[in-house]
């Protein structure tokens, strides 16, 4: 607990990690690997209660179930957007889904804010 109070006076600032739904049960290590990676840079990583991002949804033709994905991750993401904290994901169809799609959807200032906030891993 001690370390991990000294890394958040130490860091740079906050980032939030999307941990994708492929990641989260399939290839955790990867996720693990990329929060490593930004601690050792000097960044606080937050993980949100999120959702997943509705791409396979939208894809499948459940709009209205991955309009309520966007809700829910909108509601949990924007009070990071809104200080500027940036949103990195791993998997970069649900961040172009978070960027691209959710602003459509739901048409708020809120998942405006979150979509110019997310970034992809290599774009970081």
């Amino acid at each position: 607990m001690k370390a991990t109070r000294q890394r958040a006076k130490e860091a740079k600032g906050e980032v939030v990690l999307f941990h994708d739904t492929f990641n989260n049960f399939n290839t955790p290590n990867v996720a693990i690997s990329a929060t490593r990676l930004l601690e050792r840079l000097g960044y606080q990583v937050r993980l949100v209660n999120k959702r997943c991002c509705g791409r396979p949804m939208i894809s499948k033709g459940m709009l209205g179930e991955a309009k309520n994905n966007a809700r829910w991750n909108v509601d949990q993401l924007a009070r990071y957007a809104e200080d500027g904290v940036p949103i990195i994901g791993l998997e970069p169809s649900c961040l172009l889904t978070l960027r691209d799609e959710y602003p459509e959807f739901l048409r708020t200032n809120d998942a405006e804010r979150v979509s110019k906030t997310v970034f992809c891993w290599k774009n970081f």
